[in-house]
């Protein structure tokens, strides 16, 4: 009697939105996860390097020359995007490559989740694949700028009012890929946010690994944010443009160096915990799960309590 009043229960629960969850292995899960970790690590390291001006000849802005149009600091500019332009576009690579390769494993993710919280789930997994295209479109613009520019400024026989005509240009066509960054930035913290928040609806109770989980969303989330209007800022604002690419830099080295690789570096060690979420009941989890932990079991649905809500009576 007490069996057929548990099945009768579990039928009568109103049936859970689903938000799209990619049909992939967990080991393809791990493999995303491992190899976007490590091209944002790459893709980081080299923005923030060219930002505190280590790679290349070595360059000295100065707002009253870029004002003035003067031909001789246009000409050590051309001079020093030359020798970086391998690296810029080294690290764009690594940047489509990073939002390629994580957005499966972000997909699944908010897609196990969604029964927790639809909404939340399916805004967060719309940001993530708008970052991405972002991303790609960025890339593909900055290639095409810094090749070309590279090439003009080599091989073309520039005057004094060619240089100056050249400058504003190139300028005009890199605000461009500026402000795609600085959107890639925003979809970003629109993202993790998202999926911070979705991570805290999984149960009033969050366990320990869940917990760090959400936390360290909400911290890139935050920190994406803080690189978006340092971004924008560093665009507008010519008088304070180096002290605003140092801050970019130190963020540069926190979010994609440290924290963004840790949580898909972790994501990889319990994969197999996630697509358990998906499919089983409260009996798969455990509450001392912790962030990074088992790759068997992942803290997300306390005792009790059945992955798409409700108690279910035994």
């Amino acid at each position: 009697g007490r069996g057929r009043r548990a099945s009768s229960h579990v039928r009568a629960m109103p049936p859970q939105k689903q938000a799209m969850t990619p049909s992939v292995s967990t080991g393809a899960i791990a493999f995303f996860s491992c190899f976007a970790a490590l091209a944002h690590m790459v893709s980081g390291l080299l923005l923030a390097l060219l930002a505190f001006g280590v790679l290349g000849e070595g360059f000295s802005y100065s707002r009253a020359k870029e004002e003035m149009l003067d031909v001789e600091y246009i000409q050590s500019k051309w001079a020093n995007r030359q020798s970086i332009r391998g690296f810029v576009l080294a690290a764009d690579l690594c940047a489509a490559f990073a939002w390629a390769l994580q957005l499966p494993a972000l997909l699944y993710l908010c897609g196990v989740l969604s029964s927790q919280h639809f909404p939340l789930a399916a805004c967060s997994q719309a940001f993530f694949v708008a970052g991405s295209l972002v991303c790609v479109v960025e890339f593909l613009l900055n290639a095409g700028t810094q090749s070309v520019g590279a090439q003009m400024a080599r091989s073309y026989a520039f005057e004094d009012s060619d240089w100056r005509a050249f400058e504003i240009s190139y300028v005009l066509a890199e605000s461009r890929n500026a402000w795609l960054l600085a959107c890639d930035w925003f979809f970003m913290a629109l993202g993790f946010i998202t999926l911070g928040l979705l991570m805290r609806k999984c149960q009033p109770r969050l366990a320990n690994g869940a917990r760090a989980w959400a936390n360290c969303a909400i911290a890139l989330g935050i920190g994406a944010s803080l690189a978006f209007l340092i971004d924008v800022a560093s665009q507008t604002d010519l008088s304070n443009k180096v002290p605003l690419n140092y801050a970019l830099a130190f963020l540069l080295l926190g979010l994609s160096v440290v924290l963004l690789p840790s949580m898909l570096f972790s994501l990889s060690c319990v994969a197999r915990g996630i697509r358990t979420a998906g499919q089983g009941g409260a009996s798969t989890f455990s509450n001392n799960a912790s962030f990074g932990g088992s790759s068997d079991m992942v803290g997300l649905v306390g005792d009790g309590k059945s992955s798409i809500g409700g108690e279910i009576e035994l």
